[in-house]
């Protein structure tokens, strides 16, 4: 998974709810260059950081993390078992 992935979620969540990096970055208590960095993709931060920005954004671990578009995932084809 690239970092931009989840530095785009991040993005898209935060101008949703009409919030500014520096509003984010003062909740978090973190730098104005660390939310940009995370959502232009140039670093994915710490864990910890990742998932409090998003329970400030209202993400669910699913949200963030979950399979995308670019994902290259391949679903296991269907049993006979599975009618």
């Amino acid at each position: 998974m690239k970092h931009g992935y989840i530095g785009a979620r991040l993005r898209t969540a935060r101008v949703a709810r009409k919030m500014s990096v520096q509003q984010l970055a003062g909740e978090l208590d973190i730098t104005i260059n660390t939310v940009l960095a995370i959502e232009d993709g140039a670093t994915l931060g710490h864990s910890s950081t990742i998932v409090e920005m998003g329970r400030v954004l209202g993400l669910s671990l699913p949200d963030l993390f979950g399979p995308n578009e670019e994902s290259n995932i391949i679903p296991f084809p269907k049993s006979g078992r599975d009618k």
